[in-house]
């Protein structure tokens, strides 16, 4: 799924020999009390294979629960990418999908095992599983964005446009309000959130139909997405609009263009697959690697923001000035309550 919606507080691992059911206790109860006894138990875990094995025993006690597809998750990241065991994560993985009768957590876990599957060719159907959902209800946007990451990494063109589009109509102030009920949104925020939709749809449907032989239409939305994107202090677009229009650049040998596109999440926002592609457009301008590490170097000095000053106390609630301190080595605590 998408990475805005791993939070390593959202899974929690089922500790050995928790409760059984009693007369008193639904099963939907002991799945809740599970979950919260056993948080403690995934973050005292300090090696994949102890992770793998509560994720295991959670899925054997509830495939199908609420909870399940965070512990796909934890399956194959640790069973599946860091132990190496692929065929035996996929194979916890269609237990757990076959236990599911909820669509939409049907989907998530499909979502989440889909790169695994593809790479033992043994792929799972995720057009089944998008309509399955459908029959229900409307895809909600984290869902069509997670559709789309998946859509876009393996290629899947036209599931990227139908995607996009359903996205894009999804960029709306009714659309944000109905995805978060009870929270209060100001017009600013409001706005951003909207903003940041749009972007993010038009930016895959510009990256598929750059793909599909349509460039000039790809050009047009990549330019009103860039136009639309919330933006870092840096100026670095919160939507991934300057990494793919920058690989489309590089696919159509312009390379002066694409590294102008990638350069600032290459060298700013520390993106290393932004890294990768400014480093394919250098070496194919330049014949080689020489002379990059003083590109990245000037990049830097480019584009550097001079931080607005302020005021802030220390430990002992003595002020200090940020532009007093320049040439100082000065450390900054930044605390968030949790």
């Amino acid at each position: 799924m998408r990475s805005r919606a791993l939070l390593a507080a959202s899974v929690v691992l089922v500790l050995a020999g928790a409760p059984a059911c009693s007369k008193k206790t639904t099963p939907g109860q002991t799945e809740a009390k599970a979950y919260k006894e056993a948080k403690s138990a995934y973050y005292d875990a300090e090696t994949p294979e102890a992770k793998a094995v509560i994720a295991e025993r959670y899925l054997a006690e509830f495939p199908g629960g609420e909870h399940a597809p965070a512990f796909v998750r934890v399956e194959v990241e640790n069973r599946g990418t860091r132990l190496g065991e692929k065929q035996r994560a996929l194979d916890t993985v269609r237990a757990a999908l076959q236990a599911t009768g909820d669509p939409g957590r049907h989907l998530e876990i499909v979502l989440t095992a889909y790169p695994l599957a593809k790479e033992l060719d043994q792929p799972l159907d995720l057009t089944a599983a998008i309509a399955q959902v459908e029959k229900e209800r409307p895809l909600s946007y984290d869902e069509n964005g997670s559709i789309m990451e998946v859509a876009a990494k393996h290629r899947q063109w036209q599931l990227l446009l139908q995607r996009a589009d359903a996205a894009l109509a999804q960029a709306t102030p009714e659309a944000v309000r109905a995805d978060n009920p009870g929270r209060k949104l100001g017009p600013a925020k409001l706005q951003h959130k909207v903003d940041g939709r749009a972007a993010e749809a038009m930016t895959y449907k510009a990256w598929a139909l750059a793909n599909t032989g349509k460039p000039e239409q790809a050009e047009e939305l990549f330019a009103a997405a860039r136009k639309r994107t919330p933006r870092s202090f840096l100026g670095l677009s919160l939507v991934p609009v300057a990494l793919f229009e920058g690989r489309a650049a590089l696919q159509q040998g312009r390379l002066d263009r694409a590294m102008e596109l990638l350069a600032p999440d290459a060298v700013m926002g520390g993106d290393s697959t932004a890294m990768a592609y400014l480093e394919t457009a250098w070496k194919k301008k330049n014949g080689s690697e020489k002379g990059l590490d003083d590109y990245l170097h000037k990049m830097r000095r480019v584009l550097s923001r001079e931080a607005a000053d302020f005021t802030l106390p220390d430990y002992q609630g003595e002020e200090h000035t940020f532009s007093k301190e320049l040439g100082r080595v000065t450390l900054l605590a930044f605390w968030f309550p949790t």
